[in-house]
């Protein structure tokens, strides 16, 4: 396809370059230590944008070169990780997969010229930063239970999780169970706090409650075996017309957070035959 007007620029006006190097331009920050931050869990979408300058007509074509590196920052080493080779009129849509990379920091780099002109490459970088996501507590289960019905109420975590992995696998995360009454405060450290469990026997005696889901105090509920997500609370061992806080706390990578579940438990049923 012969075009006059190039031609003419290209024979008459041989000092004078028809394209200039494209201006490429990210969205990311080029200091290091001050990375352009995303989540583990999410895809980040961004547009390279690309401004040409070329006396030509019609479409100009850029050819493009996309590559990924990690950092590895104590030593300063770089690692391929990526490379993607196209051609674009226009901006350029780049996803990155945070579910594909690591925790840590990334150099993301393209490079590119006007396809059939010379001296018009060109490049431009930035840095990302792959950081964790906050954990998801979750609890499930009813929130009022009747005494005298042999009840077991469960509680149940199986919808708490970690983003950056997924639902369903709870591989290192650390679950712990706390009960308290309303009116009571669970301490700041719970480290201490010994594990609770129903008393055997008859119910304790009003000088002898101590508070707590069982009557002895503010403690850890034991999970099930197994499954650390799950808990179960006899309710005939509850004191009757009580409102009872349920916290799950889960930690992972350094992570810490938590679920607050509130159960009323009524009074023993009492049947009158007459």
């Amino acid at each position: 396809h012969f075009n006059l007007l190039d031609f003419l620029l290209q024979h008459f006006f041989p000092g004078d370059p028809i394209c200039s190097p494209p201006n490429i331009s990210l969205p990311l920050s080029t200091d290091v230590t001050k990375a352009t931050k995303m989540k583990k869990s999410e895809d980040f979408v961004f547009w390279v944008k690309v401004a040409k300058n070329c006396h030509i007509t019609g479409q100009v074509h850029m050819l493009y070169n996309i590559e990924l590196f990690s950092i590895e920052l104590a030593s300063g080493s770089f690692r391929r990780l990526v490379i993607r080779i196209g051609t674009a009129v226009g901006d350029i849509e780049t996803p990155i997969y945070g579910s594909s990379l690591q925790y840590g920091h990334y150099l993301f780099r393209i490079s590119g010229d006007i396809e059939g002109q010379p001296a018009t490459k060109t490049s431009s970088f930035g840095y990302i930063e792959v950081t964790s996501t906050n954990l998801v507590a979750n609890i499930t289960g009813a929130r009022r239970a009747s005494q005298g019905l042999n009840e077991t109420l469960i509680l149940n975590g199986t919808l708490s999780h970690d983003p950056d992995v997924g639902p369903g696998e709870y591989t290192g995360i650390e679950f712990t169970w706390l009960c308290r009454r309303n009116n009571e405060r669970f301490p700041i450290n719970i480290t201490a706090l010994p594990y609770v469990f129903p008393q055997s026997g008859s119910t304790r005696l009003p000088g002898q409650d101590e508070g707590g889901c069982y009557g002895t105090g503010v403690g850890k509920l034991k999970p099930w075996d197994g499954k650390a997500y799950i808990v179960d609370l006899n309710v005939d061992k509850m004191k009757g017309d009580e409102d009872y806080v349920i916290k799950l706390i889960m930690k992972k990578r350094g992570l810490t957070t938590s679920a607050v579940h509130l159960v009323r438990i009524k009074e023993d049923i009492h049947l009158t035959i007459v």
